[in-house]
């Protein structure tokens, strides 16, 4: 062979050896990005989570969180239930839904037909419950630095309630033990109700409930506790997994100790342990987020919520049902926050309302709550 031909043979063997690695890599990517469901910028350099491994490794469980930490929205994502604008449509068949609702008239001069007014003849307010009232929520990412200032704002916006996420399954036990010392003691002394609330896969439901049971009977060192614990079902509600966990805590806690269930919009999720969860926790507490529903307008933010409070009656098969609402604060308008709580009203909602995350609800949305006679 001419030797002037061996430098070129060099070179195609080079060209087709990277092009082999190339497509290799491109496999590679889209095999990976199939097995993930959240499609953005942000997620795809997320190392997937491990949620079947659940060893007790400090380094693995520190890795874990700085992996959630890293995407705040991938966090609010797992607390809201939707993982991207898309979500809703899917799960829902929210569009059917909009063009097809009978709980609704119209958002502003609200009327309701007759089989939801005789429904809500059965309804009473729960004044008595423990969430009852208006109430902001605080996720373990977004510790409020200033917590003087931070009781000055619920103060100031008539909040009366603080929903304070203690841990997850991830987590330790109190995942900021000092600083939950110090939001108990500023909420205690200006007569605010604080509720911890945990996040629980459910993967061990023993571990879970240990981390629902001690932060319910905690003592603080200067003689503060919380006035309640939530927990929030969102991963794995298989109803027995939720059986279990229900039956541990029970057994740990007084028999006159308020479970609190933080749970799905029955728009986002219909297939859900409702009757069980309704038959065995005192109130029931909708995550009813709209910030996901693609070119909304008010009479789609309102028929939303209204879906939701009907649909959760009819799931759990109480008319009577104790529901607190957490209404969106996440990328929504005050008029849309209004509207929520209207249509919350007319409808009954008789355990109180509450915004969700403190950390980027505007001033002017909790104007809109201030207003509020809950």
């Amino acid at each position: 062979m001419p030797r002037k031909f061996i430098p070129l043979i060099a070179i195609s063997l080079i060209l087709m050896s990277l092009e082999g690695a190339f497509l290799n890599i491109s496999a590679f990517r889209i095999e990976n990005r199939d097995k993930d469901t959240i499609f953005n910028e942000e997620t795809l350099n997320i190392e997937a989570k491990d949620k079947t491994s659940h060893k007790d490794h400090k380094d693995k469980d520190k890795e874990k969180l700085k992996d959630e930490k890293s995407s705040d929205d991938k966090f609010l994502d797992l607390e809201t239930g939707f993982t991207d604008d898309d979500d809703l449509e899917r799960f829902g068949g929210l569009e059917f839904n909009f063009k097809k609702s009978k709980h609704l008239r119209t958002f502003r001069n609200f009327d309701l037909n007759s089989a939801d007014k005789q429904a809500l003849k059965s309804v009473k307010a729960n004044k008595n419950a423990i969430t009852s009232g208006k109430g902001i929520w605080v996720n373990i990412w977004n510790y409020p630095k200033n917590v003087d200032a931070f009781i000055d704002r619920l103060t100031d916006y008539h909040i009366d309630t603080v929903y304070l996420q203690v841990n997850r399954s991830t987590t330790e036990v109190f995942r900021h033990q000092v600083q939950i010392d110090e939001i108990l003691k500023a909420c205690k002394k200006a007569d605010i109700k604080i509720i911890g609330w945990s996040y629980a896969y459910l993967h061990d439901v023993k571990a879970d409930a240990d981390k629902f049971i001690k932060p319910a009977l905690y003592v603080s060192p200067e003689g503060y506790s919380f006035d309640a614990m939530a927990a929030d079902i969102e991963e794995n509600y298989k109803v027995e997994s939720v059986k279990r966990y229900t039956e541990l805590i029970k057994a740990a806690v007084p028999e006159d100790y308020p479970l609190i269930a933080i749970v799905f919009s029955p728009q986002i999720k219909p297939v859900y342990p409702w009757e069980y969860i309704a038959g065995n926790w005192d109130i029931l507490m909708p995550m009813i987020y709209w910030h996901g529903i693609k070119q909304r307008d008010s009479q789609r933010v309102a028929t939303f919520v209204a879906d939701s409070i009907h649909n959760l009656r009819k799931y759990t098969k109480k008319d009577d049902l104790n529901i607190h609402m957490i209404t969106d604060g996440e990328r929504t308008t005050p008029d849309e926050v209004a509207i929520s709580l209207e249509v919350a009203q007319k409808l009954k909602v008789n355990s109180g309302i509450s915004v969700y995350p403190e950390h980027l609800v505007p001033n002017s949305v909790l104007e809109v709550i201030k207003d509020f006679k809950a």
